[in-house]
Parts: structure tokens; sequence; C-alpha cells
């Protein structure tokens, strides 16, 4: 398809999502159903791929069987731009590449599973409903600002990082992640936080000894400003903010620093028993810890979120929280 300059043109963004299906909801004591279409917004909604669409996959991506499973996709609505050409494409990179960053960031912070994207391509929108065969592929420069979320190496089975489940009650949830994660890029903060929500994303695929030390480096740009007792900063800041079982959590990042350095310096063969033990948990740490960031950044600075961690170790020994 091939676009020329309209009057006003709406376009709606299309990505199947892989390792992903929507939870049954009950309704009745004998039937449960799995939802035809969720919607996080008005302009954000999940839905079920549609025979057409699936044909359409199946015809221009044969080399990618993992994408003929997809069951459902996201479908992202954006504004209708006067006099706009769709085959320039020179902004919708930039605002949908963020708006599909920010959507995959959330699913998996919410909750552990292997969601991640397929293809994304784009329709006209034609009375709400989709032009039958209206797809193309966005331009390839659109991926060059997702190398996080993208990789194609995901193993939704590795490590218990099993189908996502989304549920109803999930989507308040990531509702408030997405506007947390939009409100940082509005105040300046996203800069700070980027890196670790492009580790912990990158965490996601590749070998467990990779999975790993991207882990330590999104929890290093959380919770450390200097090269002083790494290891022992780390632990004691995450302990100390994420809470309840402390002395745990205080030992776990212990052990899973010390897997990282033998990673790192090379000095002796990793436990490949220890590391798949290791990288579930870290991963829910990572994602606790990037959560409390979020929440806690609508009221401070993060280099002020780091002194208070220090300061409330030192007094009170009660964990931050927000001003009511």
């Amino acid at each position: 398809m091939k676009a020329n300059y309209t009057d006003s043109l709406s376009i709606r963004l299309l990505c199947p999502l892989l390792a992903f299906n929507c939870a049954p909801e009950i309704i009745d004591l004998n039937l449960d159903y799995r939802p035809a279409s969720v919607e996080l917004s008005k302009a954000i909604q999940i839905k079920q791929v549609p025979t057409e669409f699936m044909d359409y996959l199946s015809k221009n991506y044969p080399d990618s069987p993992d994408i003929f499973s997809a069951e459902y996709m996201l479908v992202l609505s954006l504004p209708a731009i006067s006099g706009y050409k769709i085959d320039a494409m020179t902004e919708l990179p930039f605002k949908a590449s963020n708006l599909l960053f920010d959507l995959i960031t959330s699913f998996r912070l919410c909750h552990r599973g292997g969601v991640t994207p397929g293809p994304l391509l784009y329709s006209n929108i034609k009375d709400s409903e989709f032009y039958v065969y209206g797809w193309s592929h966005v331009p390839s420069l659109f991926m060059e600002f997702l190398p996080s979320i993208s990789k194609k190496e995901v193993d939704p089975t590795s490590f218990e990082l099993l189908e996502y489940e989304f549920s109803s009650s999930d989507v308040p949830v990531v509702n408030k992640l997405l506007s947390e994660i939009s409100n940082c890029r509005k105040s300046g903060q996203f800069t700070t936080l980027y890196e670790a929500l492009r580790r912990f994303n990158s965490a996601y695929s590749g070998e467990s000894e990779d999975r790993l030390i991207d882990q330590m480096i999104a929890f290093e740009s959380l919770y450390i400003a200097d090269n002083k007792e790494l290891t022992y900063k780390l632990a004691l800041r995450t302990a100390f903010l994420l809470g309840k079982t402390r002395t745990k959590i205080f030992n776990d990042m212990q052990k899973a620093y010390g897997l990282r350095g033998q990673i790192v310096h090379g000095n002796m063969p990793v436990d490949k028993t220890k590391l798949e033990d290791t990288v579930p948990k870290t991963e829910e740490y990572l994602r606790l810890s990037i959560r409390k960031f979020l929440s806690l950044s609508k009221q401070y600075p993060i280099s002020e979120i780091r002194k208070r961690l220090d300061e409330n170790i030192l007094k009170n020994g009660k964990p931050l929280a927000l001003k009511d």
C-alpha cells in the first residue's frame, strides 16, 4: 500500500504479540471464554488476530513460524494528521516507537511472561475498521528505535518465562505504569531510568550469562551513582527498598553480583544451575525495583531517591513512601 497526501488521515498500527494470551473470563459456572478485545485506552486495544491478518503474516513472513502462533495483537490508533504522507514516515517512527516501547515494558513490569512484539504494520482507518488487505510494513527505520524489545531470540519457555497471561485485573496496573513512564518522559527523568528499562527488556533474551549481566547493569543504573562498595550498596539498597524479606533479598543480590563477577572476569567456570536459579529471582527484584523508582520519581529526582534510601537505612529503617 502506498499512500498519497490527504486532507486528514488516521493511522492504526498493528503489532502481533508473541507468547501472549488473554486469560479466560468465567461467564457462568460451566463456560468461560477468552475476550475478543480488551481496551487499555481509547487509543490502545488488544484484539484477537483476524484470519485475514494472519494470512497476510504467513505470506510475508514465511521464515518466522513463531509469528503464526500469535493469537492477539496490539492495535495503536494515532490521531488524524492533516496533509500527511504515510510513505514518508517523517514523524511516525519516533512517536510510535516510544508508545510500543512503553507498552511492552509496562506489560513486562506488570508481571512475568514472555510477551514480545512481532512485526509492526500500519493501516488506514475507515469507519473504525481495517481496510481489508490494506496493511503495509512500517519502514525498517522504525525498528532501529526498538532494539531492546524486538529481539527475535526471546525464548518464552526459558527460566520459567512462560506465555504471558493477561487478565482484566492487569488493565489498571498496565495503565498506571504507562502513565508513570509517560510522566518520566515529560519531567526529564526518563533519561536516568532509560538504561534500567532498556537492560530490563534486553534481559528477556540471550544466554543466561548475558541476561544476568543485563540485569545487574540495570540494578546499578537505579541504585548506584559511584563505584565504591558496589556489591554491598546494591544488595543493601535493593533489600531495603523492596522490604518484607530483606535478609533473603540481600543474600540473593549478593549471590547474583558474585555470579556476575565470575562471568565478567572469567576467573572460574560459572555454575549453570546457579544461574538458572538466580536469573528469575533477580528479574523479579528488578521488576519491583523499577516499579518503585517509577512511582517515587513523581515525588523525588532519582539522585534524591538514592540519597534518601541511605538516610532512611541509617535513621528510622522505614522504606520510602509517596506522600498522600
